[in-house]
């Protein structure tokens, strides 16, 4: 049963009394999990991510394939969603992290009663209607996560609103040094700095005697030729290491950046090493 992209699997809607707690032994799926703490609390054991403890009226999305297990804390109750997602449907919901679903917490309890009720009674075009409400469940996600994704854009800017204008450019400079490798805008730092991509650029150049672009580009070939003389001489390794879209494309900006290929470039290298 698929349709827009979405993929119904299985809902459990449940509830646990123990007065020592309940651990559900480690697992993965093939589809997304939605885990929900109805009352009560509980933990997910993530492997190789951590744990995240949640409460009733929070949830958390688990990845395909990702091993996990819950372990109940008190008198809970549980629901689970599994579904399958087409790439780019749940776009900006976060994975194995808590999301909180205030205000929106009622119509996320009426959505997980109506996939329970369609998938345990079938009545007339319920696959249909399931398919509905899943398209429901991933609006809800992106509700939920919105105004949390608002709160920490805000608590950026005033942090950085805070910082004193030199200070900040400098952590911009330092941002680009650490980050030579990822394929970043300028307007992206800028932006993630406080500051407009124009007025960035004049600070950067009044402060460092240069553009910010041609900064990155130095610090990224820096890192490039640390490599090479450590031995690396692929250039698709290379190319991959340092965010550029394919090895001739990295080959023709090597050269632009040195005057020499890389496979020029090393044998220089080997031959100083060897002298």
């Amino acid at each position: 049963m698929q349709l827009s992209g979405l993929q119904f699997h299985l809902i459990t809607d449940t509830r646990r009394t123990t007065a020592a707690g309940v651990m559900f032994p480690e697992h993965r799926h093939g589809f997304y999990e939605l885990g929900v703490v109805r009352t009560g609390e509980a933990r997910w054991h993530l492997s190789g991510r951590g744990d995240v403890a949640l409460r009733a009226g929070e949830a958390m999305l688990v990845a395909p394939q990702q091993l996990h297990f819950e372990e109940a804390r008190v008198d809970t109750g549980f629901a689970w969603i599994g579904f399958h997602a087409e790439e780019g449907m749940l776009e900006g919901v976060p994975l194995h992290r808590r999301i909180v679903f205030e205000p929106w917490w009622g119509e996320l309890l009426e959505v997980i009663a109506r996939l329970r009720d369609e998938d345990a009674l079938h009545p007339p075009f319920h696959q249909e209607r399931i398919l509905l409400l899943l398209a429901e469940l991933v609006i809800l996600l992106k509700r939920a996560v919105a105004p949390a994704a608002h709160r920490e854009k805000q608590e950026r800017l005033e942090r950085v609103a805070r910082i004193d204008t030199g200070d900040r450019i400098e952590e911009a400079r330092a941002y680009l040094e650490r980050n030579a490798a990822k394929p970043l805008t300028m307007m992206q730092v800028a932006r993630w700095h406080g500051w407009s991509l124009n007025h960035f650029e004049a600070l950067f150049c009044a402060r460092f005697g240069m553009p910010p672009k041609q900064f990155q580009q130095k610090c990224r070939l820096f890192k490039i030729e640390q490599r090479m003389r450590t031995g690396e001489r692929s250039a698709k390794i290379l190319a991959q290491e340092h965010g550029f879209q394919d090895s001739g494309y990295f080959c023709r900006w090597f050269k632009k950046q040195t005057g020499m290929t890389p496979s020029e470039y090393f044998e220089r290298c080997a031959g100083r090493q060897g002298r």
